[in-house]
Formats: structure tokens, sequence, C-alpha cells
């Protein structure tokens, strides 16, 4: 391992060298560019392939491939890159999907999460791991903070800035570089198919110079609002992200991270936007353990429930009984606080749970009107 590696990341930005001009007139003076590789039908099919590309999933994430996880902002999209890391390097499960390949090098380029953010996080990590595993964590988990003037400036329209992380990528040598987020590096507006493509070109190269087989990790904004977390599942899956068309057309795997309740971030929905070579996995919930830090799944979110409160068109079958809303309804509580009770224990929003609420009145519930609480029959 380099020197840089043994203490915290600094780059002079003054002696940093001009980033290489990728003109046709530069590379003709530099020698021919390499040839392109071709071969016959049945060369390829002579070659003969194993399971040891699969990183993630079923190759949702492999080598070589473009991977993005897409969700509105706030949502939680960095703690869960940590955590795949952290779960990968650990040989553990990711939200119950399977992991592959620990020994496998990451270097993650952020510009938002301060030293303080990323020590909290990493510690509910090193918690979660455990002692054993955690030095593999720690070796084999780089991370790009914020100390100096051009940390926090990473748009590729800078050909400073693309020599830098060029620089870094080569020192640390990584099997996986994590881009956290897309609009920090972009290029133009990333609302632009043009500039989108600009953007994801730089990330490829960077990325991949010198080692075809490493593979770009993208963090992305996704749509907001119910209508926005309608287009995570379905039909239109592919286009939960903004300016989706160029991005997954670039992606060959894709997570979508929606919200699962409308109040808080710590309730997920996590689908499958795309699974080029392999198979997309079922919807399913995550929850943010509060005591832990971690993400966890959520066997007992009412899937269809939410997909019906977002787009619209609500399950005729009510995900909570009027039995289960006696349970959790404690002496003299008020429709809000019984209402957080529901949406808590089944994942639904505010609307659903006063449905449940009004169900439930004068069969297992009873109303007092004079201090507007609810207590069990």
């Amino acid at each position: 391992m380099n020197a840089i590696l043994d203490s915290p990341m600094i780059l002079d930005t003054p002696d940093v060298p001009e980033a290489p001009d990728m003109s046709a007139e530069n590379q003709t003076a530099a020698g021919p560019p390499p040839c392109l590789t071709v071969r016959r039908p049945d060369e390829i099919l002579a070659m003969a392939f194993d399971d040891s590309d699969r990183i993630l999933g079923d190759r949702l994430l492999a080598l070589g491939q473009a991977f993005v996880i897409l969700g509105p902002g706030g949502i939680g999209k960095s703690r869960l890159l940590l955590q795949l890391a952290a779960a990968l390097r650990a040989g553990l499960q990711f939200l119950g999907l399977e992991t592959h390949c620990p020994a496998l090098r990451w270097l993650i380029l952020q510009a938002e999460n301060s030293n303080r953010r990323l020590r909290n996080d990493l510690a509910a990590l090193r918690q979660w791991v455990g002692p054993k595993a955690w030095s593999g964590v720690n070796d084999g988990l780089i991370i790009h903070t914020l100390e100096n003037d051009a940390d926090g400036f990473l748009s590729l329209n800078n050909r400073d800035t693309q020599a830098r992380i060029e620089g870094l990528i080569r020192e640390v040598e990584p099997d996986i570089v994590g881009w956290d987020s897309l609009y920090n590096f972009g290029i133009g507006d990333l609302n632009s198919d043009q500039d989108m493509a600009a953007t994801l070109l730089a990330i490829s190269r960077l990325t991949k110079a010198g080692k075809p087989q490493r593979c770009p990790v993208v963090l992305h904004h996704a749509l907001t609002g119910r209508a926005g977390a309608s287009r995570a599942v379905g039909y239109d899956r592919g286009s939960y992200g903004r300016n989706s068309k160029v991005l997954h057309s670039w992606a060959r795997g894709q997570i979508n991270v929606a919200p699962g309740s409308p109040d808080a971030n710590d309730l997920l929905v996590l689908t499958c936007g795309k699974a080029s070579n392999g198979k997309e996995f079922a919807p399913f919930a995550a929850r943010l353990n509060s005591a832990t830090m971690i993400y966890e799944p959520a066997p007992d979110f009412d899937l269809a429930a939410w997909q019906g409160e977002v787009s619209g068109k609500l399950d005729r079958a009510p995900a909570m009984t009027p039995a289960r809303v006696r349970e959790l309804c404690k002496p003299l509580m008020t429709k809000a606080e019984l209402a957080k009770a529901i949406m808590q224990d089944c994942g639904c929003y505010r609307s659903s749970a006063y449905r449940y609420i009004k169900r439930a009145e004068g069969k297992t519930v009873r109303l007092n009107k004079t201090n507007d609480t609810y207590s069990a029959i």
C-alpha cells in the first residue's frame, strides 16, 4: 500500500497536473489508439464462464457493470451505500440480498457528508459486522473526505478535478468506485440528455481506466412526492430517476429506493429498476433500526397497501384489522396517537391509518367525544 493511504488523503491543488487531453489530435500525437476487440461467433460460444463475477444478488452488481441506486434527497442513499460496502467486505447479506466477492476493494467519492456524520455511520457498521470482520472492512473501504478546499468541488466539468480523481483511483486501485451523488460530479445540466451522457461517459472512463472490470456505482436523485414514489415500481420502475432515459440505458443494474411512509425516511421500499444480466428481485421494505442505525428487512410491511396509497388505487382489503387496532389502542389515546401506532405497526400511510380507525370505531375501539380520545372495547 502506498503512503498516501496511511494518512488523510490531502491533495495539493496547485501541483495537480492538467487532465489529459482526449482530443483526436492529442491521441494521434501520442501514438495510435488501441485497437477495438472483435471475435467471431464461435470464439464467443467457446468461452467458459463461472459465477465469480457476481457481486450482489443475481448479477444486479457484477464485475465490469455500472450500477445505480436511485432515491429522493435525504432518504438514506449514502448510508445504504456504506452498508452495502461493509456487507460485501464482511460477507454478510445486504437487506436479504446475497453478496459475493468479499475481497473486492472499494473507493467512495463523496462531497456531502462530514467526518462527524461518517464517524457515526461507520461506528454503527463496525458494531454490526463485529470486530473479526471489521478488519476486512477497514482494509478494503477507502472514503474520500471533506477536509480541504478541493474536496467539496468534484464537478467533472473541471479538468483539474478529473485529474485529481484519476490520480486517486490509480493510487487506491479499487475494484468498485462509488460516486455519491451524481449531481456533485455533473457536467452541465443533468436534465439535458447530452450533458447526462457526457457525465456518465466521464465516470465510465475514469472508473475503468486501466481496469475494464472495475465497477462504477452511482447514487442519483429520483422523483419525489407520491407520484414520484409510484414510479419506483411497476411499468414505470425504469423511469424513477431524474433524466432516467440516459441513466437507465447506461446502467446494467438499478435499485430504486422510495419512502415507505410520508412522514419519515426510516422506512424504505426497495424495488429493482433494472437487472440486465440476471433475475430481478421482488420489491421489499427495509426499516432503519434506531438502536443500531442499520437497515433491516421489514417483512411485516404491507407492500400492496403502500402501492395502493402511492398510486391512488387503494386496496379494498384492509391491511389492518379492527382486532389489531384494539390491540394497539392503549387507554385514552388521541386519534393522532392511535394513527401513529398503526402506521408504525404496519407501515401504512396516515390516511390509511385513519380509515382503519374509522372501521374499528364501535366494534373494537370507542371514541370518547368528551375528551376526544379512544379506548379499547
